[in-house]
């Protein structure tokens, strides 16, 4: 390939980073003015940055692919590569935790519970046998767990990651069948309130996995459309949407610094972080990714091996976009955010002294 031929290449060639969670949604009471982010820092100095109104991060995937609601259950299935099909009515069926805490009932996640494999496949065992009738449940990962319902579920749930670390009360199912899941969520919750896993888990001292959330429902039929040409992200769900709508699909590892023409890159560690509430874990993703991922891909910007660098966080607070393009390039008096700066954009103290 020629020289000019390279360039032309070289200018058509944009990724879009997907970072949720990138903005911490609480408040954290330490300094981290010596963490060090020269990707992020550069990237976001150099950037035109916008902050939109947020908006869940359930509401705003489906429209990216063109659709009001997506068929979570379904699409996460396709992406976990397991034997088998699912049906169309398939759920999400996560396993969480739920205890009170200011006289009103909270959840917390699948990440907290750290389950063993002896215990998921002594759970699952147990669902299998109480509520045959209802469907058949599957675990593909101690996180990621499924129901596939005999039939229809006939309402509307809501997304697991709207309802983390909040009263569950608010977030009741929806529609003409509401009432029969309500009673399902129940019985299930006692079946696993008196399980020996439970009983042992309660024994250590650890969190009980006394709940199953249930969403991911069936949506209207639509045809979506990927928002761009490759898609890249270890998420089984982004793999999901990579296969319905026909569109080339690399894991984070196999990609590079992107490939050929617009690349879509989702990485939800910031996010799964973010909604445990474990601010470690979030800072260590958060590093990991600027040495992983945002440098190179800052590098490859700067030296023109790509058109337009965008980077997209939904979150809680705000939907924070920034994006380098070609007038950016001359912009060469934009020096990188100061820690102060970067903690105010990303709602973290970086500095006693935040600007």
């Amino acid at each position: 390939m020629g020289a000019n031929a390279q360039r032309k290449l070289q200018a058509r060639n944009r990724v879009s980073c997907i970072l949720p969670g990138l903005v911490w949604p609480g408040s954290v009471g330490t300094s981290l003015q010596n963490l060090v982010l020269p990707g992020l820092a550069a990237l976001l100095g150099r950037a035109r940055v916008e902050n939109l109104p947020a908006e869940p991060y359930a509401a705003w995937l489906s429209r990216q692919f063109g659709a009001e609601s997506l068929p979570w259950g379904a699409l996460r299935w396709a992406g976990e590569d397991l034997p088998g099909e699912a049906n169309a009515y398939t759920l999400c069926a996560d396993p969480v935790s739920l205890a009170f805490a200011r006289d009103a009932l909270i959840l917390k996640g699948p990440r907290e519970l750290a389950l063993q494999p002896d215990e998921i496949a002594a759970l699952i065992s147990t669902l299998n046998t109480e509520f045959a009738d209802v469907g058949h449940f599957h675990a593909a990962s101690p996180e990621r767990w499924y129901l596939l319902p005999a039939q229809a579920a006939g309402v509307r749930f809501q997304p697991l990651a709207d309802v983390l670390g909040r009263p569950v009360a608010l977030f009741q199912p929806e529609g003409n069948d509401a009432a029969r899941w309500a009673r399902l969520a129940n019985e299930i919750q006692i079946v696993l309130h008196n399980h020996p896993v439970n009983r042992a888990r309660e024994a250590r001292g650890q969190p009980l996995v006394n709940a199953l959330w249930l969403w991911g429902e069936a949506g209207l039929a639509a045809a979506l459309c990927a928002p761009a040409d490759t898609l890249i992200g270890d998420d089984p769900m982004l793999r999901g949407l990579a296969k319905t709508c026909q569109t080339p699909w690399l894991s984070g590892a196999a990609a590079g610094k992107g490939v050929g023409g617009h690349s879509w890159w989702l990485d939800t560690d910031l996010q799964q972080a973010a909604l445990a509430g474990d601010f470690m874990a979030w800072l260590a993703a958060l590093q990991r990714l600027d040495a992983e991922l945002l440098q190179p891909l800052w590098q490859a910007w700067r030296s023109g091996q790509l058109a337009e660098l965008q980077l997209i966080a939904p979150s809680d607070k705000t939907l924070l976009q920034a994006l380098l393009g070609k007038p950016h390039r001359l912009a060469f008096w934009r020096k990188p955010l100061p820690a102060a700066k970067l903690g105010a954009v990303l709602g973290t103290p970086f500095s006693e002294t935040q600007s």
